[in-house]
């Protein structure tokens, strides 16, 4: 709303519009020839003071909320020892974890011993919090630097009965008949753009079905399987079981018609 337009029926001024609404300008504006451009300074200063406040209550609500709902009451089934172990601090229940530890288990990488308070994430590692190291997948890469074990030659025992073959040489194939394999065994299909029900049996530019190769059975073994006889047919040479001897008839009695001998 203008500061400097005054309403036209409190000056008897015209009406510009049906609503009786501003009427001529004040002197202010006549004198200066432009409307002054001025603000309050209450309005301008309340407005950050508003915002500062209205923070201040969300936190103290927000923070009496949780401290309400989060309090967990008192169990009186816990056990007085349990409960004292727990009181303790969050670096001294993980050192209990590790080998040849209160808890003989791998101590997981992301739970670290911290210096200070120890649930803060920004403080320093503690030196001596025994926390297990990181290991990345290239870490546990094989390489004559990290497992030179692995690539040694020459024999492994005095007697010269065994031998040590280098990794890189076994991956190669140099040595083929240390690990021997089947001999019509079908390899994985090379192209990785062959079809797969994990892409609905569309695979990425000009993919086809590659089938594996069937084994194939030599014609020697297949005709002498052609020559066994077959489980469910009889065998032609066994002799016919003879028949059951019949059991003998037995006489009848002579019938009676009654005649009386002398």
């Amino acid at each position: 709303m203008s500061l400097t337009n005054n309403p036209g029926g409190s000056t008897g001024g015209s009406k510009p519009d049906d609503h009786d609404g501003f009427g001529r300008p004040s002197a202010e504006s006549l004198r200066l020839g432009y409307e002054p451009d001025g603000y309050h300074t209450g309005s301008v200063i309340s407005v950050p003071v508003l915002v500062v406040v209205f923070f201040v209550l969300a936190f103290a609500c927000t923070t009496g909320l949780f401290m309400f709902f989060s309090k967990a009451p008192n169990d009186p089934m816990t056990h007085p020892m349990a409960r004292e172990r727990n009181q303790a601090e969050l670096g001294d229940r993980l050192k209990r974890i590790g080998h040849g530890n209160e808890v003989d288990q791998p101590r997981l990488e992301p739970l670290r011993v911290r210096t200070g308070n120890s649930r803060a994430i920004t403080r320093p590692e503690d030196p001596n919090g025994d926390n297990p190291p990181y290991v990345h997948p290239e870490d546990s890469r094989a390489d004559a630097a990290r497992t030179p074990e692995l690539f040694r030659t020459g024999w492994a025992d005095a007697d010269r009965k065994v031998a040590q073959v280098p990794l890189a040489a076994i991956l190669d194939g140099a040595a083929p008949k240390l690990f021997p394999f089947q001999d019509h065994g079908s390899r994985p299909t090379s192209s990785t753009h062959v079809p797969t029900g994990s892409n609905a049996g569309r695979g990425a530019e000009h993919a086809e079905v590659v089938m594996p190769k069937v084994h194939q059975v030599p014609a020697s073994v297949a005709e002498s399987k052609k020559d066994e006889p077959k489980k469910d047919e009889p065998k032609k040479d066994a002799p016919k079981a003879p028949d059951a001897p019949k059991a003998p008839e037995q006489p009848k009695a002579p019938e009676n018609k009654g005649e009386v001998k002398k």
